[in-house]
């Protein structure tokens, strides 16, 4: 074998290496990027799940939360008239009382104004 067919035989196989070289370079470059892309993926998908989930959960505790405040409220409110119709019963009674003395002092002293008059 001369020195042209060395070369030659020698640049063939550099070129086939070179070749398959490139292949495997590009084949995992391909397979990098597709796995990045398809974690990134996963990631975004992931990421608006957890986002669905805590919307949904704070919206369910808010309107938990307006429940609890309407029904405090509620509550109040009643409270406060069952409170104003005590008031109104008790200053009803209160007056009915009053009423009462002053209708027996009335009474009284009209009594004693006739045993009065009665005897002298």
């Amino acid at each position: 074998m001369d020195t042209s067919s060395s070369f030659t035989v020698a640049a063939g196989a550099l070129a086939r290496t070179s070749s398959v070289a490139v292949t495997v370079a590009v084949s995992v470059v391909a397979v990098s990027v597709t796995v990045s892309v398809n974690v990134i993926a996963a990631l975004v998908v992931v990421t608006v799940a957890v986002a669905e989930v805590v919307t949904v959960s704070v919206s369910v505790k808010v309107a938990a939360m307006a429940v609890a405040v309407v029904v405090v409220v509620s509550v109040s409110v009643n409270v406060l008239a069952v409170a104003v119709a005590v008031t109104e019963v008790v200053m009803v009674s209160v007056n009915v009382i009053v009423l009462a003395v002053s209708v027996a002092v009335m009474v009284a002293v009209a009594v004693a104004v006739v045993v009065m008059v009665s005897v002298n």
